[in-house]
């Protein structure tokens, strides 16, 4: 069954539906024109086409954090051959479970993807893929492809409901509330990942850069941005916005994003010139030419009637990128037309009929011809195309007769050389029309003749007509030259007469070359004597002005006090001119010298009198005395004016006044500073009791300076500045001291000593004299915060612990530290804090739950589901989100212990328990499915296949039981001596048994048939571990070996310290726990020790390495985290009292450990 579509005519829900349905083998392939996508369907497996599976298989295990980039690049250098995941199996970095729980989420997102798709093709072909398809190195999967396509359409309607709200993964979201205020209450979103996809909604990212920059799946992030926008926690952008999303983008040089940003703005105004504009200049930019010009397209369109012109301009962009599109040419025409604009249209027309012949739309190329040769019958061009048109359309009749059409045309307007052409291309499709033929050759000779005679008409002619023009032009040239160079002769003796020839020469001989040189000449010629006509006016006024500007400077000098020079220059004046008129004006002027010195000389006066007595008032004294000195100056030496005297006598007495004035004032002045200064000293004011002991220094300074000092006040003023100059060196020592305490206490910390520093910081703030000083103001108290382990963060920083916090004296700081997966610790510090404040981190608990007895078996979890069990015989479901139980359930009362854990396939939990019963529950409701009655004890997890159960009894009995209805497939009887404690491992189409004997049986996985068995020499004392092709064991007395499970022979064997209990598997070590407390990492391939550790009590829990990092429980009640590569204790806590029995077990939620208390403890990962 074969069949195909477009995705927008049938839904991707519909084809999953029919996938499911047909259950078919086949390729189903969905394309647009930039991707392409094809799946290969078979009964047992899937397999995506195409690509670099090598690349992708390896990029899906480290973005599901199952390997490390560094070893997928080693195992990619080394790779050769095989299948890349086997590879990383056979290395020990992953295992199979792994791998295919990848490969299937990755199937299930590229199946998923589709639903996002526009505009694309599907077709569903039955069969193998075509060899264009296929690949060595595509993925394969082998699992049930009909429960894969029904989980994938039983989340249709989620799809559905997404493609809904979230139409294309170029959509852009933009956030409304902060991550602290949204309510999840209701919602199934994991907080982390919600927070994570927040911080990437910056107006810029769209979904498929979050999905890129987030690490989710695609169905994660879809779902989050989905429950977001049911929440009104974010809404998709605006326009503006998404302009704005488009402008920086812009500026990035990102245009293919760009373009999707501004074609999803044009969606909201689908109308809006600009954003069509802008979307068009990216096309261009990018060399999107056929995009570019449907764009312009849409613009033309737009403005067509609006603004033809503008229209015009658009469809002339839009032909330049799709030359050969024929809707811009014919709306170019049409606007021409409707313009007017005959020239335009008719190229256009010629163009657009080109065009029409060149893609062989010949009707409608003949139509336009034929109507423009109607409407413009004189353009010649169109008859041409159109005969073009027929000719490649093969209508040589037409050709014929439109070609004798314009045959008659070019006849009728006597052109005779394009009529003869015309019937020569006639003759190419008539060849034996002798008429035509005839007419030719007589056009022929006609043309030769008529070439002939006009030839020796016009060479005739133009003979003469040269000879005379010679002749006339000689003698018409020489006689104005004469008339020129006669002009030029006069203009040294007569301008008159010079310009009366020139004058002539321009009126009677306008054509001689000498014209222009005459008309320059006779310019210059009327511009001189112009000039000479006003020099003679000018001369005497130009100098009369000129003397008398002369003796007005004389007066600008005596109006700004240079009398002595303006006296100089109206003296050098009166030599220069002495004519009557000059001589009058100079005695005016020396007159106004005088009165003008007089004026100025007692303005100054006055003003220098005003100025002291204003200066007095304000208590400027110095200034006063400057003013009043210069007074003095003014007043003559050895004068007996009695006038004068006195006031020089009154101007002496004003200066001995403001001496004794000013001298008062300055001695109140010192004493009220020092006064000052020593307050402020007492306050603890030191850099202001400085400045006032400087300034009082100063104040006296100034009074010694005075001439009318006494021996008493020069006493007093002596006195106050050494009590002055006593308090500015008490304060200095102070502030040396505290500077210098403050310095060492800070070397102190910079050498670890922080309990010294911190108390000399104490010292140095609690002294009453130091702790005033501007070095104890900015001391700030150290106080080492040191918590194990290492490496927390101070919050709001990127300090990590052992760190050092400054508080001021006075300040109360509140600090938070945080490390993944531990609870944060928050402290006041203040002055009263230790110097050094020591911290053990705890491990962040998201749950407990009690399950009244001791947990000896490993907890089982799937699908946010952890089902724990116990000695009590009580078996639990809990949601491992919330810790909420989910059901309860107990085995049969007495010895209905349970000492295993569980196996859980599908909606099935599986497990047995010392009543000798094999249960089989729902894992959603705990209902009971069925119960199974064996003839002992059982202590081991059963192993669940995908019809079968198998479990091992402490009888030597081993039981293969119908999985959905516990029936029984077949029974294997082994001797009593045969205890099988440890768990089944599913081997290939075997089930392998060991015995605590040391017996290993391997059964056919179908009929229960002995395969093949192997006898240890010891027996067993640990759980088994099993690798790629080998299982670990530990045996008695003390050793761990490794078994081929291919060659069914001992690989090695070491002796360790201590019986071994448990050995856990990661990567390319064994981590090996003994009853004596010792935990060693082993190399799997050798068996060598790579490092060991003694813990305090014996261990029987199996370790955990997660992250670099193992996790190991001790029968001291510890949990222990040690470093991975080399056992350094990393952190501890305690759980419980009794001890931790149970196997350290990791979720993706969670990370579990069970105690002898009977405590189940959910760790935050």
């Amino acid at each position: 069954m074969a069949f195909e579509g477009s995705l927008d005519s049938v839904s991707f829900a519909d084809i999953l539906n029919t996938l499911c349905r047909v259950n078919k083998e086949g390729v189903l392939v969905v394309s647009d024109d930039k991707k392409k996508k094809a799946i290969y369907f078979r009964d047992n497996g899937v397999t995506l086409i195409g690509g670099n599976q090598r690349a992708k298989i390896g990029e899906m295990l480290v973005k599901a954090g199952k390997i490390a980039p560094k070893d997928l690049e080693t195992t990619l250098s080394e790779h050769k051959g095989t299948i890349l995941g086997e590879t990383f199996i056979d290395r020990g970095l992953v295992t199979q479970d792994e791998v295919e729980e990848v490969i299937a989420t990755q199937i299930e997102e590229e199946i998923c993807d589709i639903f996002f798709w526009e505009g694309a093709h599907f077709s569903f072909q039955e069969g193998p893929p075509k060899k264009d398809l296929s690949s060595e190195q595509q993925v394969t999967l082998t699992f049930d492809v009909q429960s894969v396509l029904f989980k994938i359409a039983g989340q249709i309607g989620d799809w559905e409901e997404i493609r809904r709200q979230i139409p294309s993964f170029n959509m852009i979201f933009i956030p409304l509330k902060e991550y602290a205020t949204l309510d999840f209450v209701g919602t199934k979103l994991q907080k982390e990942n919600c927070e994570t996809i927040l911080k990437h909604l910056n107006g810029i990212n769209d979904v498929s850069d979050i999905i890129r920059l987030s690490q989710l799946s695609v169905l994660n992030v879809c779902k989050i941005i989905s429950t977001l926008l049911q929440i009104n926690a974010v809404r998709p952008a605006n326009f503006e916005e998404l302009q704005k999303a488009a402008m920086e983008c812009q500026k990035k040089a990102q245009i293919q994003k760009q373009i999707r940003f501004l074609e999803q703005s044009l969606e909201l105004r689908p109308n809006n010139e600009q954003v069509m504009l802008s979307i068009a200049q990216a096309y261009e930019s990018i060399g999107g030419g056929k995009k570019a010009g449907e764009y312009y397209c849409k613009l033309g369109d737009r403005v067509f009637m609006s603004d033809p012109k503008a229209a015009s301009k658009y469809f002339e962009r839009a032909i330049a990128h799709i030359a050969k599109a024929f809707v811009p040419r014919e709306k170019l025409l049409a606007l021409s037309e409707h313009l007017d604009d005959e020239e335009k249209e008719i190229y256009h027309a010629k163009m657009l009929a080109r065009l029409y012949k060149d893609e062989q739309v010949y009707d409608k190329g003949v139509e336009l011809c034929t109507r423009y040769i109607d409407k413009y019958p004189s353009e010649l061009d169109f008859r041409y195309a159109l005969i073009d048109l027929y000719s490649s359309s093969k209508k040589i009749e037409q050709v014929i007769e439109e070609s004798q059409t314009l045959a008659n045309i070019y006849e009728q307007s006597n052109r005779i050389r394009p009529y003869l052409e015309t019937l020569e291309k006639i003759l190419e499709y008539t060849p034996d029309d002798i008429e035509i033929k005839k007419l030719t050759i007589k056009l022929h000779r006609k043309i030769k003749m008529e070439k002939y005679r006009t030839w020796i008409i016009s060479g005739t002619a133009t003979g003469i007509f040269l000879f005379l023009f010679m002749m006339y032009y000689l003698y018409y040239e020489f006689s104005a030259r004469n008339l020129y160079y006669n002009a030029k002769n006069f203009e040294s003796s007569s301008h008159q007469e010079a310009q009366r020839i020139y004058e002539i020469l321009l009126e009677q001989y306008a054509w001689s070359s000498i014209v222009e040189n005459a008309r320059e000449d006779l310019q210059k010629l009327k511009e001189q004597i112009e000039k000479n006509e006003k020099v003679v006016v000018d001369i005497t006024k130009d100098f009369e002005r000129f003397v008398f500007q002369k003796f007005e400077q004389v007066k600008v000098l005596a109006q700004i006090g240079r009398f002595q020079e303006s006296r100089q220059r109206l003296d050098q004046l009166k030599r220069e001119y002495p004519d009557k008129n000059w001589q009058k004006l100079a005695e005016k002027t020396d007159q106004y010298i005088k009165e003008e010195e007089q004026k100025q000389e007692l303005k100054k006066t006055n003003t220098l009198k005003k100025e002291a007595k204003l200066a007095f008032e304000r208590e400027e004294y110095d200034k006063a005395l400057e003013l009043y000195k210069k007074l003095l100056e003014r007043m003559p030496k050895n004068t007996k004016d009695k006038e004068e005297l006195k006031y020089i006598e009154s101007l002496h007495q004003e200066i001995a006044s403001i001496y004794q004035t000013k001298l008062s004032k300055l001695v109140s002045e010192s004493n009220q500073k020092f006064q000052e200064g020593n307050t402020k000293e007492k306050e603890g004011n030191f850099k202001e009791a400085v400045f006032f002991y400087t300034e009082t220094e100063n104040v006296v300074n100034q009074a010694f300076l005075i001439p009318q000092l006494s021996v008493e006040q020069e006493r007093e003023l002596s006195h106050t500045k050494n009590l002055a100059s006593q308090g500015k060196n008490r304060i200095e020592e102070w502030r040396i001291s505290a500077s210098t305490k403050l310095k060492e206490a800070q070397l102190l910390e910079s050498q670890g000593k922080i309990e010294q520093s911190y108390q000399m910081i104490q010292e140095l703030i609690q002294d009453p004299q130091l702790s005033k000083t501007e070095s104890a103001q900015k001391a700030l108290l150290p106080i080492q915060i040191v918590t194990e382990p290492s490496g927390a963060v101070l919050k709001d920083t990127i300090q990590q612990t052992p760190l050092v916090v400054h508080i001021k004296p006075d300040e109360k700081k509140t600090v938070q530290l945080h490390y993944p997966g531990f609870m944060t610790v928050g402290m006041v510090l203040t002055r009263k804090s230790p110097p050094i404040l020591e911290f053990t981190l705890k491990r962040a608990v998201l749950w407990q739950y009690d399950t009244l007895g001791p947990i000896w078996g490993k907890v089982g979890h799937y699908r946010n589901t952890a089902v724990v069990t116990s000695r009590s015989g009580k078996v639990t479901a809990i949601n491992e989100k919330n810790g909420k139980i989910l059901w309860e359930a107990r085995t049969r009362k007495g010895i209905g212990d349970i000492e295993a854990g569980v196996s859980i396939l599908g909606n099935c939990v599986y497990f047995g328990s010392n009543d000798s019963y094999v249960y089989s529950m729902e894992l959603d409701t705990g209902k009971k499915i069925w119960e199974f009655k064996t003839e002992s004890f059982i202590k081991s997890v059963p192993a669940v296949e995908q019809e079968s159960v198998i479990v091992g009894a402490m009888d030597g009995s081993i039981y293969s039981l119908h999985r959905q209805q516990g029936t029984t497939n077949w029974t294997y009887k082994g001797a009593n001596t045969l205890k099988f404690k440890n768990d089944p491992i599913l081997w290939g189409d075997l089930s392998v048994f060991i015995s605590i004997s040391g017996e290993i049986l391997a059964l056919n996985l179908s009929s229960g048939a002995e395969s093949w068995r192997l006898k240890l020499d010891n027996t067993i004392t640990s759980e088994t571990a099993v690798g790629s092709k080998n299982i670990f064991l530990g045996i008695s007395p003390q050793h761990l070996c490794s078994i081929d499970m291919d060659q069914r022979r001992l690989d090695w064997k070491v002796a360790l310290k201590g019986m071994i209990t448990k050995i856990h598997v990661s990567g390319t070590s064994l981590y090996v726990v003994t009853s004596t407390g010792y935990i060693y990492s082993i190399a799997r391939k050798d068996g060598g020790i790579i490092w060991w550790k003694k813990m305090p009590r014996g261990i029987y829990s199996e370790p955990l390495e997660l992250n670099g990092f193992l996790y190991v429980g001790c029968m001291d009640s510890y949990l222990y985290i040690l470093d991975a590569k080399n056992g350094e204790n990393f952190w501890k806590g305690m759980y419980g009292r009794r001890g931790i029995r149970s196997d350290i077990v990791a979720s993706p939620n969670a990370i579990y450990l069970g105690t002898e208390d009977g405590i189940l403890y959910a760790l935050e990962r």
